[in-house]
């Protein structure tokens, strides 16, 4: 299955403007089941299994496979289109 993979820390400002305005929308749109959230200080191992140095950062991936990497703004149309 495709999802979004969204790295975050809840003290990062840039984290709240990325999830608000771009993570929320696509979970809206195309469910719940396609979007996991990963707070890099309460899940570090998956942080550092993606190698994630900075946040926000995102990934769509289908299964174990990354299909793209996004750090900071990215085009909510591509990353639609990746999960559909």
């Amino acid at each position: 299955m495709k999802q979004l993979l969204f790295f975050y820390a809840s003290w990062c400002g840039p984290c709240r403007v990325y999830e608000r305005e771009f993570v929320t929308p696509l979970e809206k749109e195309l469910g719940g089941e396609k979007i996991r959230r990963i707070n890099v200080q309460e899940d570090p191992f998956t942080a550092e299994k993606f190698n994630i140095t900075r946040i926000p950062a995102a990934f769509v991936v289908d299964g174990e496979q990354i299909q793209r990497r996004f750090v900071g703004p990215s085009d909510i149309e591509e990353v639609r289109e990746l999960l559909l």
